[in-house]
């Protein structure tokens, strides 16, 4: 409850921060504003061409982009600065700070990390509308089963591609080089828009299996809407044990042989 608390703090201090400067909050939501349109555009120009995709309709693709950018929305909200942390945090030794501090090094690195990212907001908030627009012209009878669902699913997506970034930050104590594998798995994120269907075999099984990122959007998205899926929610939490869990003890190992710059 502390920490909790503590982050609401945190987050309403960065949004006060933010808001202050109404031109660059403004220029956030245009940039994420134009990113999302462009997906969007992509979408809608595949579908003036067919009707659906391995029996994806339009709506559901539009659910599934929503739902996707709910979750990265998040994600990024929380954990961009494993982009940049072999830079900030142990060239510059900008972690000795935190270090001294009586909290948790890994929660005060996510809650100074609101600030830099707290636009992401608006992403989240696109999400949802249009994961309500989907909804609507698919007439989903809402219920709280479906909305416990959507809930889960989103926090489940975080916490594994916030593991899988937490892994890559964590090989920054042992090879600080480690941050330039990020931009193929940032790369590989654009896969998950879409209904893993669409691909061949062999990359459904490694974004589902070896590389999980099908679970960001795809799988809890699938089971909302169609029956079938429902049994991979119990796959996205073990995932999100193992890999966030994996992640953060990584991220623990590697703090216990950090040398900091007085050593």
């Amino acid at each position: 409850m502390r920490y909790f608390r503590l982050y609401r703090k945190y987050l309403w201090q960065e949004l006060k921060q933010a808001t202050a400067n109404r031109g660059d909050f403004l220029i956030g939501f245009v940039a994420i504003l134009l990113y999302q349109i462009l997906g969007l555009t992509f979408i809608g120009v595949i579908f003036l061409n067919v009707s659906e995709i391995q029996s994806w309709r339009f709506e559901e693709v539009l659910f599934i982009f929503g739902f996707f950018h709910l979750a990265s929305g998040l994600f990024y909200m929380h954990f961009a600065w494993t982009l940049r942390f072999s830079e900030r945090y142990i060239i510059k030794r900008q972690l000795d700070a935190l270090l001294v501090r009586p909290l948790n090094p890994y929660f005060q690195i996510i809650a100074e990390g609101l600030g830099s990212s707290i636009q992401e907001i608006f992403s989240c908030l696109l999400g949802v509308l249009l994961m309500a627009l989907a909804a609507s012209m698919l007439q989903l009878d809402w219920t709280f089963d479906k909305v416990l669902w959507i809930g889960v699913g989103v926090s489940l997506g975080v916490v594994i591609l916030g593991g899988l970034f937490t892994i890559l930050a964590a090989l920054s104590f042992w090879v600080l080089g480690s941050a330039s594998l990020a931009s193929p798995l940032m790369s590989l994120m654009d896969f998950a828009q879409y209904p893993m269907d669409i691909y061949n075999k062999y990359i459904r099984f490694v974004l589902t299996f070896v590389i999980p990122l099908g679970f960001i959007a795809f799988y809890p998205s699938a089971g909302v809407l169609r029956t079938g899926y429902q049994h991979y929610i119990l796959m996205a939490a073990v995932l999100a044990v193992v890999v966030g869990g994996g992640g953060y003890s990584l991220w623990q190992l590697g703090l216990k042989r950090y040398e900091s710059a007085g050593h």
